[in-house]
């Protein structure tokens, strides 16, 4: 590529390659006036030779001539056209302008293109956890998103039993359930942390640990808390929590726990035809 010598970047060679491919076009039609003033040169010749009336002064004529020439010369020689070195600073500041403006644009791109690759991820999360009809839709639909969305390869989900006031685990990846026991929801740790929120986690709470546990993330449907899920350990390429992954759990506090009582009511509700005696209750109640 023209303005690269030695792997570097000549400014100067690159400002000409520039203008030569601007004034590309200019040069092409500069030939076609050459052209045209040599077919104009020879019917003046031809009628100034058959004695007709003078149509340009001799002087103007010869001027026009003198400069063709010149024109002709300069092209056959491969000459460069003169260009002022105003106008070329000027040209590189507006290319310089232009790089800036691209590389503004390049970044605002990227932060759309990511911005919308998280607002993707959270409808899909949504999406899935909604459309789950037994338990197992839902710790799969869980774990798909632990281990593709959050980056987290170990974590426990730990079921509430609303009438002893524990938590008791249900299934563990990463490790054995087997090291896993029964939790007080009263115990004065983690657990009673995020029993005590009285609704789903959000961003900006603060994210309940302990040794061996990054997270205690509770499971909520309105201020009923279902399930506790603990993230564990990371995997291989994930370091930290980063803010899209605290918006993506938030969102899995709300709707897993949303999830959750969506097919504890679908499993154990008593089946009843609708009718309109019955949806005009719903609307009173």
């Amino acid at each position: 590529m023209s303005g690269q010598s030695g792997g570097q970047d000549d400014p100067r060679e690159r400002t000409e390659a520039h203008l030569a491919e601007f004034f590309g076009r200019g040069e092409a039609f500069a030939r076609q006036l050459i052209a045209e003033n040599e077919r104009l040169r020879r019917e003046l010749t031809a009628a100034a030779s058959d004695d007709e009336a003078t149509v340009l002064p001799a002087t103007v004529v010869e001027d026009l001539i003198a400069r063709v020439s010149e024109l002709e010369k300069e092209v056959a020689g491969g000459g460069r056209l003169t260009v002022d070195p105003g106008s070329v600073r000027e040209l590189e500041d507006r290319c310089a302008g232009l790089r800036e403006e691209a590389t503004t644009l390049r970044g605002t791109v990227e932060r759309l293109e990511h911005e919308n690759y998280h607002l993707a991820t959270l409808y899909i999360v949504v999406q899935q956890l909604l459309a789950c009809c037994t338990l197992g839709d839902v710790i799969q639909t869980i774990s798909e998103v632990c281990l593709n969305f959050v980056g987290v390869g170990g974590f426990s989900l730990l079921m509430v039993d609303e009438v002893r006031q524990v938590v008791f685990p249900l299934v563990r990846e990463g490790a054995s359930i087997d090291e896993l026991e029964e939790r007080p929801l009263a115990d004065n740790g983690p657990i009673a942390a995020v029993a005590g929120l009285g609704r789903a986690w959000q961003g900006g709470d603060p994210v309940p640990h302990e040794f061996g546990v990054l997270m205690y993330l509770p499971l909520v449907s309105g201020d009923r808390m279902l399930a506790v899920l603990t993230l564990e350990a990371y995997l291989p390429q994930k370091s930290a929590l980063s803010d899209d992954d605290f918006a993506v759990l938030a969102m899995l506090s709300e709707n897993g726990g949303h999830a959750l009582e969506n097919v504890w009511v679908r499993t154990y509700a008593n089946a009843a035809p609708m009718t309109r005696q019955a949806v005009e209750r719903l609307l009173e109640a």
